[in-house]
């Protein structure tokens, strides 16, 4: 069942969070659209401030929560941020420190770059699409140590792609750690020849 959210507790729910109102609401969202609002948060599950406020509405096919606002369909994460902290700047995303899709707690909420939201789930190892998991790939994991350990045994990567049946930029991005990532692989700092 869900809760119904009280005029005070809509009220009061902005300034309990320890944050500021934004100045200028020039979101796509109005700050001031309290029926908006009301309806949102009816259907979030708000907690403590370090818990998951998890979404419990309608939610995509990545398991994200959405609702519409002016009959377009606009992420929960992303209004939740939008109330608690204002304007989200153009063409950033909001990601999620707890890693859940539907959780719309702002102090789990930061606003990051894709490449920095790639790079979160890389480093917390949520990618479904790399190494051996991919669809696409060409190599395993043992071969990818083995390109790594014969490269800095002298091999050059011209002969592992060769070897491998892989172009040279591909070995190129395993040996210097942007492909098959490996936390504690160092890769080298200079590149020898191709040759």
């Amino acid at each position: 069942m869900m809760k119904i959210v009280s005029d005070d507790e809509l009220r009061f729910l902005r300034p309990q969070m320890n944050t500021k109102i934004p100045k200028t609401p020039e979101t796509i969202i109005n700050v001031y659209d309290r029926e908006f609002w009301k309806r949102f948060w009816e259907k979030v599950n708000v907690g403590d401030g370090d818990q998951c406020w998890n979404w419990n509405a309608s939610v995509d096919t990545n398991g994200r929560g959405r609702i519409a606002y002016n009959s377009k369909l606009v992420g929960s994460h992303r209004v939740a941020y939008t109330f608690m902290c204002g304007k989200i700047p153009e063409g950033m995303f909001v990601c999620h420190t707890c890693d859940n899709p539907l959780c719309c707690n702002p102090n789990h909420l930061f606003i990051g770059t894709h490449d920095d939201n790639m790079q979160d789930m890389v480093n917390k190892n949520r990618s479904h699409h790399n190494g051996e998991k991919s669809s696409k790939a060409k190599l395993t994991l043992e071969e990818v140590k083995d390109i790594r350990d014969m490269y800095n045994n002298g091999e050059t990567q011209t002969k592992l792609a060769m070897k491998f049946d892989a172009c040279q930029s591909v070995i190129s991005r395993i040996i210097r750690n942007k492909t098959w990532i490996d936390k504690n692989y160092v890769s080298p700092k200079w590149s020898r020849n191709y040759e």
